[in-house]
Formats: structure tokens, sequence, C-alpha cells
């Protein structure tokens, strides 16, 4: 008898909220946080630093891409404990978590994030269109 896979999270609605006391996917090993230009620039404005002060001293390149560097034991270096310090003016990277390409590649991929997030199953209903909405143009590594 073959066993049933676990539909694609693409082509299902997904409860999702997150949870405060939560900062799992500020954790993920070998990680990385991309930046856009713009983005950089409203963190250092509510970091109330030089832009580029900002850059110097919170992020690196990758190739073309610009990443924030990381923290304490691979973390976020925005990661205070639990509490995200620059949360109103987070990346749009941070902001659809889990909803990230990795995550939704699979089932298995899905499976996974969900064991990570204990958000996923909480809070409001996320149609595959706004899921697809979140993934279009995105390719996070």
């Amino acid at each position: 008898m073959a066993s049933k896979s676990a539909p694609s999270p693409l082509q299902q609605a997904v409860q999702f909220e997150c949870q405060a006391d939560c900062s799992n996917c500020c954790r993920i090993p070998e990680g990385y946080v991309f930046l856009k230009a713009e983005e950089a620039a409203f963190i250092a404005e509510y970091l109330q630093l030089q832009f580029e002060a900002f850059i110097r001293f919170f992020t690196r390149r990758i190739d073309d891409d610009l990443i924030l560097v990381n923290g304490a034991e691979e973390a976020c270096v925005f990661l205070e404990g639990q509490r995200c310090l620059i949360y109103p003016v987070r990346p749009q990277q941070c902001k659809t978590f889990p909803f990230w390409p990795q995550n939704m590649e699979t089932p298995q991929h899905w499976e996974q994030t969900k064991a990570l997030c204990p958000g996923i199953g909480q809070g409001r209903s996320f149609s595959p269109a706004e899921i697809a909405s979140f993934l279009k143009d995105r390719a996070v590594e």
C-alpha cells in the first residue's frame, strides 16, 4: 500500500501567526538575511545611524547580495534574547517567513518548517494566492 504524501503548502490555505516568544527563524544555522538597499536605509534610520555606518557595521556582501552579519551563536545580529530589535522595520525576508521558497519546495521541507515554527497552524489563514505572492521573485538561499 503506497503512503499518501502531504499536500503541497502551495495548494492549500495555511494558518500562520508569528509567536511573540519564538525566535526560531532568527536562529537558522548557516542562514542569511538578504537586504535591499532601501531596507538597509529604513533600518539605519530606525536605529538612528548614518547609512554608511550601518552598512559598515551590520552588513556584508556575498557576491552581489547585501546581507546582515550574524550575531551571537550565528543568530541574527538584531536578536536580543527572544526579541527582534528592528521588528517594525525588519526586512521583507523576515516578514515572509515561513513562506520561503526552500520551505515550500516539497511536503517534507514544509513538515520540517512546521516543526521549527510554532506559529504555523495559529492565527489567520493565508490563501494559496497570498503565499504565491510572497514567493514571487523571491530566492532565499
